[in-house]
Order: structure tokens, then sequence, then C-alpha cells
């Protein structure tokens, strides 16, 4: 067992810095002009230089320094003109080398526990992440506690009453909801029961201005979350049902549960006591590697309900290329990512004795 998850550890750190690698050439790619926006007022009102925009931006690997490129690699250059000096070849290879101390700089504060500024909220990464990542964490926890109990009744109701008129309709109401992107189901419940209903409120997880207090502001909560959560669970269950129902129709064709009814054990025993349980295996180590979900929060439902839980935050600083809060969320899910999944093996062994890992 020891063995086992050492090497787990060790395999791990070699993903977590793929996807790093990857992560940050990706964002690298994409368009670098927020500080160029965001300070272009006051540049034109004199308030602020571009030599003082193009060091806040240096701090973050986003200028290229053509010339120090050119002096290390021995090239010549027009110094009035430097980056149109040089061929496209020599430009790409600046790049590269500009990506990679830019990869290099981020990894080696990271190793210290800094996960840098966020220039996007003007804060450290780590202190917007604590902040946000709690509200996705309960209402993750909340809606997955919701999912788990409807997604087994209805999965187990659909198994013993299979090919029903029961079983037929939770699966194709499941398939709607698994087949429904989140993004569309969002915005439909807020049509329908915000705007033209008039039932829940339209945004966000506080009424403004109320300045409610104690029971007051949290049933003022409630009220917020209440679309937000059947957005969550309907597009949930899906999975879940589908899961369960088949592990039950597994399980009530083997040996032991003929013999179950054969001693004149009632069907409700035997679902419950002897099938049920064991279908709990899977769904146990299913259960276990939605870590990720839990504290990385729903980008796209947060973004649609204005949300400010972390998955908000990370579209709103993807949106804007904000390397360091990206870089910090993405590396946040790939360690819960690895964690769940080795949480899953462990799972697996504690809940069913006939496995034993040993290498």
């Amino acid at each position: 067992m020891v063995k086992y998850i050492i090497k787990r550890l060790l395999l791990s750190v070699l993903i977590l810095v793929g996807v790093s690698i990857i992560t940050y050439m990706l964002v690298r790619l994409m368009p670098m002009d927020y500080f160029d926006r965001k300070f272009a007022s006051q540049i034109a009102q004199g308030t602020i230089t571009q030599a003082e925009v193009d060091r806040q931006k240096d701090l973050y690997g986003l200028i290229i320094k053509y010339e120090d490129y050119a002096i290390k690699f021995g090239w010549e250059y027009d110094k009035a003109n430097v980056k149109e000096s040089l061929t496209s070849g020599q430009r790409t290879l600046c790049t590269v080398f500009n990506y990679f101390e830019g990869y290099w700089k981020w990894l080696s504060t990271t190793f210290k526990g800094d996960l840098g500024l966020s220039f996007k909220y003007g804060a450290p990464v780590s202190e917007v992440m604590w902040q946000s990542m709690w509200i996705s964490f309960w209402i993750a926890l909340v809606a997955m506690v919701m999912q788990f109990f409807i997604a087994i009744a209805l999965g187990i109701a659909a198994a013993t009453h299979q090919y029903s008129v029961m079983d037929y309709t939770a699966t194709v109401l499941v398939l709607m909801g698994i087949s429904l992107p989140s993004f569309f189901f969002a915005n439909l419940l807020l049509r329908v029961f915000s705007l033209q209903l008039g039932w829940f409120p339209y945004v966000g997880m506080e009424s403004p201005g109320a300045n409610y207090t104690g029971v007051a502001r949290m049933l003022d909560i409630l009220h917020h979350m209440v679309l937000p959560m059947v957005a969550l669970v309907i597009l949930g269950i899906g999975g879940f049902m589908r899961y369960t129902r088949t592990n039950v129709l597994e399980v009530l064709n083997a040996d032991y549960i003929r013999t179950a009814r054969a001693k004149g054990c009632s069907e409700k025993t035997v679902i419950y006591r002897h099938a049920f349980r064991n279908t709990l295996i899977p769904i146990v180590t299913m259960i276990a590697g939605i870590l990720p979900g839990l504290f990385g929060g729903a980008m796209i439902t947060e973004q649609v309900f204005d949300l400010p839980g972390i998955g908000n935050k990370a579209y709103q600083a993807l949106v804007v290329g904000d390397i360091p809060f990206i870089m910090g969320y993405n590396m946040f899910i790939a360690i819960l990512g690895v964690i769940g999944t080795l949480l899953s093996d462990l799972m697996y062994a504690v809940v069913d004795p006939r496995v034993k890992i040993t290498k």
C-alpha cells in the first residue's frame, strides 16, 4: 500500500509539471492587451506613462525584450527598430525563450509558496482563491448531496422496474438533463422563473442594499440559491442515475440475490440490504473522484448567475489572460484531480475487501 501511494505521488508530480507547461503555453497564446486597455485612459491623461505600464507587464513576462536576446545570441540588429531588424526565425526564438523564462519564473515562485499577484483583482492569487473557494464549495456540496440521493432513488426505481413506464420516463428525463448545455439551461431558468414569473432574484447571492443580518440574511441567500441549485442538480443527476441503474441491474442477476430470494427474504430486504450495499462500491469510488468539482466551482453556472465563487473568478481572469490567477487556479484543480484519483483507488480497496493494492 505504501509503495503504491509513493509511486502514484511521484507519477503525479510529472503529471502536474506537464499540465502546468501546457496551461502556461495556452495562456500565453491568448491576446495580452489587458494592461494596455486597463491603463489606456490614464496614459492618455498623463497620470501614468507607458514605461510604467511596461514595467508592470515585465513582471509577468509579457514583454519580449528583443534587444536583450539579440545581445545574448550575438545577432546584428538596428537599435532604432530592433524587432523589425530581426528575421522571423530570430523573433520566433525570442518568443520561445521568453515563454520559457516566464514559465520558470512562475514555477520558481510557486515552489516558494507564492502564486503571484493577480493583475485582474489586484490581490495575491492565493487570497482571492481562498475567499471565493468556500462559496463554490458549499454550493457544490449541497448540490452533490441532492444529486446523490435523487439519482440513487431514481436509479434503483428504474432498475427494479426495468423496461416499465417508470424506467423509460426516468431515463428520458435524465438524458435530457445530460444533453442540455449548462449555459442554456441556466439562462432558461432565469428567463422563466426570474424575468417572467418574478419568483426568484435575477443574479447575485444577496439582495443589493438590503443589509440583512442573521436569519433574514440566510433566507435571502437561500432565495438567491434556488435557481443555481436547480440547474446544478438537474444537470448532474443523469450520470449518477445511469450508473446506479446499471450497477443495480448487474447485482440483481447475481447468485447471492437469487439465494436471498430463495430463502424467503422480502423484495425490500433483497434490494436495500443485499443489492444496494454492493452497488455502493463503484458509486463510492466515483464520489471520491469528484473532489475537483467541490472546490473548483461551476464556472459556467456561476458566471450566468453572477455568483462570486472561484469558478466565476477564474472565468473573469481567463477572459483578460490573467496569467498568475489562471496558472494558480488550474494547478489547484490539477492537484485536486490527482488527489481525487488516488482517493478513488484507495476507497475501492476500503469498500471492497476483495481488492488488494500491493504494488
